[in-house]
């Protein structure tokens, strides 16, 4: 089944996107603290990481973004960083897959997401 991890510091968007993608079918795990973002993606290795760019100090999405894609466990999780805050103009700069601006509009976040989901059983 394919997976999907969503860290935010806000538990109404994890809880939001944790009801809509496992409706779809995924396996969802969320979290809300960046503390343990790089020990949860090495125990769950997600196949898609949204990854909130302001998290709790000091921690930092761009920073785990980073880790993660340096990891040998990791490196190959697609990583969407997210924020309302980061203009995502400079893409790849920390080594994301891609960026999606928030607040989410549901049906465009599927329509990125699920495609990418579908590629992997």
């Amino acid at each position: 089944m394919a997976s999907l991890m969503v860290i935010d510091d806000e538990t109404d968007t994890l809880t939001l996107l944790k009801n809509i993608f496992q409706k779809n079918g995924l396996d969802v795990h969320t979290s809300s603290t960046g503390s343990r973002a790089v020990q949860n993606a090495e125990k769950y290795t997600p196949d898609v990481l949204l990854l909130d760019v302001n998290l709790d100090y000091p921690y930092d999405g761009r920073s785990i973004c980073e880790q993660l894609k340096a990891n040998e466990k990791t490196k190959n999780i697609k990583i969407f960083l997210c924020s309302s805050d980061y203009a995502g103009n400079n893409l790849r700069e920390f080594h994301e897959d891609g960026f999606i601006q928030k607040p989410f509009n549901i049906n465009e976040l599927k329509k990125i997401i699920m495609p990418v989901m579908n590629r992997h059983p």
